[in-house]
């Protein structure tokens, strides 16, 4: 299969829907399209919508969906191309949430205190992702969250890889769906646009600023049976009410296999809201496809996998990567090696020339013959480090190697935290290679700001940390800060 080409897939236990496409320059083509369900789903999985051929579970020896599908790609010939993965709304969670960081690095280390304290969730069994939002002037970031069970997606992930599909990334499909609203060009251009989709019994909602930013993205679970009108008003208006009046949008784009004529009538009755189907009527499909157009583009995704699961086979190149890289460094080792064996038969001829001649000078400097067994090097250097600290001495004071050369580094990180910092400092002991601080800080983001100036003074490090346990709800530590040789290597 060509490198310009992806299989998107769309999962729920009531169907995978694959899409496979090629681009060609800046349009993206569909070679393939395909849905398979279950025997037991075949009657429900068509109600929720379907279009894009589908292909049916006759072999009663098949009783997966990931076996169904192996089985509808080699029928069709479709070979191994690469796979991306998107999850039903099922499957995840997504909610707002407001950070104070806004650099990239700093939202990837907080992000999990984050969700364990403000949703009380056991973040070690999940896979998070976020998106920003558009900000206004408020400090930090505006994010949607998406959280998903590990031991939901695992297996599906290990199914897949079985299967010979290792899935390169596993999206949130309400994420993928607006790529693919991107790369179709069903956006109005200007304008805020409120966009919705009904698969699986999971109503969509996505509002988009006139930059074609998201503002709101929402995944509801809906049964059949519920009043979708009902609810799908409730959303919109609820959706459109977070928006300034000259902001608000004109029109709704739908995929048309999730709702009724009638149902969409009645919105654009009660909302006054323009409302526009979408070219493809299939909302899996959308999502799939939408999850391929972004691989191919190179875009940035809101991938659960980057959270602690990396796709095999992406492990494996790396570790050949590195096997190959080992390899040739082991080569390069053996001939410096013999290299060097080769100056070293050379050198050694011209070491007892140069041994005399170092005890000559030796003793036409210092007035005497050193002893047979003397370090003549050492002696040297003895001497020339008791010249240096004495002329040091009286030159300056607050020099590399002292305790007040190591003090005026660590004032001057403490400085750059600026006045407003909130740092408890109870003593500080300096010496010539490092300083103990004791002290409390607020809070753990107080901890890392300290932690990035002290280790942005290119000559200082904090080595270790040690934290005390009290009934003060201050973090209060005990801390060790390395002097550093010139700011690159440590001092012996």
């Amino acid at each position: 299969m060509a490198k310009n080409s992806c299989m998107g897939l769309h999962y729920n236990e009531l169907g995978i829907t694959a899409v496979l496409l090629e681009k060609r320059g800046s349009d993206f083509v569909v070679a393939e399209s395909f849905r398979v369900v279950p025997e037991a789903a075949d009657e429900k999985a068509l109600s929720a919508g379907a279009a894009v051929g589908e292909a049916s579970a006759g072999d009663e020896r098949v009783s997966t969906l990931v076996e169904l599908f192996g089985q509808e790609s080699e029928r069709r010939d479709i070979g191994k191309p690469a796979v991306v993965l998107t999850l039903s709304g099922k499957y995840y969670q997504n909610q707002f949430h407001h950070s104070e960081f806004s650099e990239e690095k700093q939202l990837r280390q907080t992000i999990r205190f984050d969700v364990e304290d403000d949703f009380t969730a056991e973040v070690e069994s999940l896979a998070i992702g976020y998106q920003r939002l558009p900000m206004g002037d408020v400090s930090g970031s505006d994010l949607i969250l998406y959280t998903v069970e590990r031991n939901r997606l695992e297996p599906l992930l290990r199914e897949l890889d079985e299967a010979g599909y290792d899935a390169l990334t596993a999206w949130p499909d309400i994420a993928a769906w607006l790529s693919y609203l991107k790369n179709t060009d069903q956006l109005p251009q200007g304008e805020s646009v409120l966009a919705t989709a009904y698969c699986y019994d999971v109503l969509y909602i996505l509002l988009l600023d006139a930059d074609q930013k998201p503002i709101l993205s929402r995944s509801v679970v809906c049964s059949s049976g519920q009043d979708l009108s009902g609810l799908l008003i409730a959303e919109v208006q609820r959706s459109v009410d977070m928006m300034a009046d000259d902001e608000q949008p004109v029109r709704m784009l739908y995929h048309g296999s999730g709702f009724t004529a009638g149902q969409i009538a009645t919105i654009e009755q009660e909302t006054s809201l323009q409302c526009e189907p979408l070219k493809d009527k299939d909302a899996a499909g959308a999502f799939a496809a939408g999850a391929a157009m972004s691989y191919l583009s190179g875009r940035a995704a809101v991938d659960f996998r980057e959270d602690g699961m990396q796709p095999r086979s992406l492990t494996e190149s790396r570790s050949r990567a590195w096997y190959g890289f080992a390899a040739a460094v082991t080569i390069l080792l053996v001939m410096l090696l013999l290299v060097m064996k080769m100056q070293t038969a050379r050198y050694r001829s011209a070491e007892a020339v140069a041994s005399d001649q170092i005890r000559n000078a030796y003793v036409e400097v210092m007035g005497k013959k050193p002893g047979p067994s003397a370090n003549i090097s050492r002696h040297i250097n003895t001497e020339y480090k008791m010249l240096r600290d004495k002329t040091r001495a009286k030159v300056d004071r607050s020099i590399p190697g002292s305790a007040s050369h190591t003090m005026t580094l660590v004032m001057g990180a403490l400085a750059d935290l600026g006045e407003d910092f909130d740092l408890d400092v109870q003593s500080l002991r300096v010496k010539a290679e490092n300083a103990m601080l004791s002290g409390s800080f607020a809070d753990m983001a107080s901890q890392i700001k300290f932690d990035e100036a002290v280790n942005a003074v290119g000559q200082l490090k904090v080595e270790r940390w040690d934290f005390v346990d009290t009934e003060d709800a201050r973090r209060n530590f005990n801390t060790t800060i390395r002097v550093l040789l010139s700011g690159l290597e440590e001092v012996d």
